[in-house]
């Protein structure tokens, strides 16, 4: 009788067990999903950044390319200063947007850092308290046992 009352102590521990390892792995799985889409829109996001920078770039360089062209009908002396001038600007704006664009960058991985973490304490937290309750429940679990085994020790 005790040997049967242990294997459906023992029973009830595994499924139990089983049942908490299953509801882990889904909102691991589900974090898991969740860190994966947010992956991807910072990646969009920084992609939809560096389009901009980009564009930007390509502005700034139209607009130096024309300003050239201009600048090639004045003579030749000033010519040559305006665009050693034009040069120093445009290498300015290129290093001003690599500059804005790495701080972009910088923060989108900052803050996908940070998502990553909240993410990762969440899943802590809720391994944590599904241990809790798996604890809760052994101990009600022992509690029935043990008065399963008094009800049948006051039967015999």
């Amino acid at each position: 009788l005790r040997h049967r009352a242990t294997e459906e102590r023992n029973a009830i521990e595994i499924a139990i067990q089983k049942n908490y390892d299953v509801k882990i792995q889904q909102i691991r799985n589900e974090m898991s999903e969740k860190f994966s889409a947010r992956e991807k829109d910072l990646i969009e996001e920084r992609n939809e950044a560096l389009e901009e920078m980009q564009l930007v770039h390509e502005k700034a360089v139209e607009a130096a390319a024309a300003e050239a062209a201009s600048a090639a009908a004045a003579e030749r002396a000033r010519r040559f200063e305006f665009e050693e001038a034009q040069r120093g600007r445009t290498e300015r704006a290129i290093r001003d947007a690599l500059r804005t664009a790495d701080d972009a960058t910088s923060e989108l991985r900052k803050k996908f850092a940070e998502e990553r973490e909240l993410l990762s304490n969440e899943i802590l937290e809720q391994e944590q308290k599904f241990k809790r309750v798996l604890a809760e429940r052994e101990d009600k679990v022992l509690s029935m046992q043990e008065e399963i085994n008094r009800l049948h020790a006051n039967k015999s």
